[in-house]
């Protein structure tokens, strides 16, 4: 007698489906978490195989001209892509990685930086130096000294750019908590030359505006003829009837109607007086 062989078939009870259908959204909730969590700590939780080993690596601080130097890379590589109108990148993990990098020597609202600050240079000493217009304090006082760090551009030996973010020095200020003052005191009065790409926007800003918001061209007539007319006439408008020059104290009020009526009278006497002598003659 030959046995017919049957495949079993396993059917899933409806308690199994119900756990299956609890554990998918919370395994959707805990990768998110998971994703949220790496990117503000800087790297991606689906990277390569490659990057993950390079992660478990022990970290190597690069030198702060390297860090400058690979943030203006990208700020670079931003420019050029915005111009040639290519879609940016967006990495954003990338983006919090660099907040978080620049956040230890950026300035607070209040004024204030953080306490724990070292410097970029010898991580011994905190900096107490701000750098402008880029308000990082990141280097002490005896690396700005050692390093040649100044303003002074026409130097081929010293070095004028935040370490950080490779941004110009214009200005260095100890942080006293009223540096911020000083600074726009100074540019007050010293009016520094603006960078070439902060003209460049500037300009493109005022064009967009003017293309926006473009005023009338009726009131812009009257506006423009009412400067002309007043530019035109400094001079106040002469009196059509001029008053006689006269002396206040000498000053007669002839126009005082009893002072004409004995006028008036007076010489029509004088006429009948004259009339009549004639006639006797």
């Amino acid at each position: 007698m030959v046995r017919s062989s049957t495949s079993a078939i396993v059917v899933p009870t409806a308690s199994e489906e119900a756990k299956s259908d609890v554990s998918a959204p919370s395994v959707a909730e805990v990768q998110s978490q998971q994703y949220l969590q790496a990117a503000f700590h800087g790297h991606a939780p689906t990277e390569e195989h490659s990057e993950q080993s390079r992660s478990e690596a022990p970290d190597h601080e690069p030198g702060p001209p390297a860090i400058g130097k690979s943030l203006r890379q990208r700020s670079q590589s931003a420019v050029v892509q915005k111009q040639h109108a290519v879609e940016l990148s967006k990495h954003y993990t990338k983006l919090v990685k660099d907040f978080r990098q620049l956040q230890p020597f950026t300035r607070r609202p209040d004024g204030t930086y953080p306490a724990d600050t070292l410097c970029v240079y010898c991580a011994n000493t905190r900096p107490t130096s701000v750098f402008f217009p880029c308000r990082h304090m990141c280097v002490c006082n005896d690396c700005i000294k050692s390093s040649k760090i100044s303003t002074d551009e026409l130097s081929s030996t010293n070095w004028c750019a935040c370490p950080v973010c490779m941004a110009d020095i214009r200005l260095i200020l100890p942080h006293s908590g009223k540096e911020e003052e000083r600074y726009w005191r100074w540019a007050l009065e010293i009016k520094p030359n603006l960078p070439s790409h902060f003209k460049r926007e500037f300009k493109q800003a005022g064009k967009r505006l003017n293309r926006n918001a473009s005023p009338t061209r009726g009131s812009r007539n009257s506006f423009v003829a009412m400067f002309r007319r007043e530019s035109t006439s400094p001079e106040a408008p002469k009196d059509p009837f001029p008053k006689a020059n006269i002396p206040e104290l000498e000053r007669r009020h002839s126009w005082e109607p009893g002072e004409v009526a004995a006028a008036q009278n007076v010489a029509a006497s004088n006429e009948q007086e004259e009339a009549r002598n004639c006639s006797i003659l």
